[in-house]
């Protein structure tokens, strides 16, 4: 039969196999780690910022992992009482990272004298896609009730519009790495099985196509003087491009030049109070 720490060390070389680069050990004696839990979110997931002055919603994909600190005691597993943990968070509130202690403490009770710890990370996960939205105010939503100090959270309301854009921001950071780590297919030459990092999305409305056919297709536009026609070449769509994607999508300093001084030509000869000079 093994020992307490026998069953701890089989249990954090399990979540290492599992968890990868997720988990982190912070001492020399195996007995405390953090471990990262990333959130699956469901496919119809809002971002919403409600405030004095802001009522904005957004639909996102990613979320920064919630922090879930353990520490081994002596008589771990085989006692009555659960490993030390702390729950912590920028986003998420004080007073839900409390009810998610208390669920922990129930799944400890009824798994009492076993490993724990991924029972815990599941449960997280679990819990966290019963919820369809994330929502940010400047109010203080916590109700009164006494603080658990294992649930941390540094999340302030008085920031809640920087936190949603700081949220944002995340989101289409992870958004991108996905897509460079993808194959894709270009609705210009139809080619397919295009790595991410051949591709162009373009910002406004994430529409994508190979670096070459863009290439052509705003060269072609520069040269015969039809800037104002750079748009996105799905026929559905024909949002403008911006000028900070041209410039990547031409990759020359010479041409892109070319594109700004005919721009601003364009612009001036709409604007009907601009006379031109005759010398």
């Amino acid at each position: 039969m093994m020992t307490d720490k026998q069953q701890q060390e089989e249990e954090l070389l399990i979540l290492k196999s599992i968890l990868a680069d997720e988990i982190i050990v912070l001492s020399d004696e195996n007995d405390q780690f953090e471990i990262n839990i990333e959130f699956q979110l469901p496919t119809n997931f809002f971002l919403r910022l409600i405030d004095s002055s802001n009522q904005l919603t957004t639909l996102i994909q990613y979320l920064p992992p919630l922090v879930l600190t353990v520490h081994y005691h002596e008589q771990y597993p085989s006692s009555i009482y659960s490993p030390t943990f702390v729950l912590s968070s920028c986003y998420l509130s004080r007073e839900y990272l409390q009810k998610m202690c208390q669920i922990l403490d129930q799944i400890w009770e009824q798994n009492l004298s076993q490993p724990i710890v991924y029972q815990w990370i599941e449960c997280l996960k679990e819990q966290f896609l019963l919820i369809n939205e994330l929502c940010l105010t400047n109010r203080d939503i916590n109700n009164g009730s006494d603080d658990d100090p294992r649930a941390m959270s540094s999340y302030d309301p008085n920031q809640a519009a920087n936190i949603y854009e700081q949220l944002i921001e995340y989101n289409r950071e992870k958004e991108n790495e996905k897509f460079l780590h993808e194959y894709h297919e270009c609705l210009i030459c139809l080619s397919n099985n295009i790595p991410g990092r051949d591709m162009i999305r373009l910002n406004k409305c994430h529409h994508f196509f190979c670096r070459i056919c863009l290439h052509n297709y705003a060269q072609m536009h520069i040269n015969t003087g039809s800037v104002e026609w750079l748009l996105c070449p799905d026929l559905d769509c024909q949002l403008t491009l911006l000028p900070s994607e041209i410039k990547i999508i031409v990759n020359d300093d010479q041409l892109y030049d070319k594109y700004e001084r005919l721009l601003l030509q364009k612009t001036l000869e709409q604007m009907q109070d601009i006379v031109w000079c005759p010398r």
